[in-house]
């Protein structure tokens, strides 16, 4: 049971096991398994956050470049600067929001209902 246990793992995990002295019961098989894939898995999250990390870094620098900061939520945001003041995202002002549209909307359909 132990071999079709180790023959049903990842190639890996497989090559791994092949040059360790395998445990004599099941369930030490399927601890050891188990802990040798979780090691790969960090470790494989690892690499990939290192190879990630300068490339989003610097997309990262060019994205606050080309766009205002957000304001902090200690200063008021300002009319004039690019943020819209009932939902506070950027690309409108509080004229053009759909959701302070939306929600008169229902204010004006709740009030005529009630006509």
């Amino acid at each position: 049971m132990i071999d079709q246990f180790v023959f049903g793992l990842k190639e890996q995990l497989q090559d791994l096991l092949a040059t360790m002295e395998l445990p004599t019961t099941l369930f030490e098989t399927f601890t050891l398994a188990t802990r040798l894939d979780l090691r790969i898995t960090c470790r494989e999250k690892v690499k990939a956050r290192t190879k990630l990390a300068p490339v989003e870094a610097v997309a990262a620098q060019q994205a606050q470049q080309h766009r205002p900061s957000a304001p902090s939520t200690k200063e008021k945001p300002q009319p004039n600067d690019g943020y819209c003041l009932y939902c506070k995202k950027i690309g409108h002002q509080i004229a053009q929001c759909r959701k302070k549209a939306a929600k008169e909307g229902l204010k004006e359909k709740g009030q005529s209902s009630n006509q």
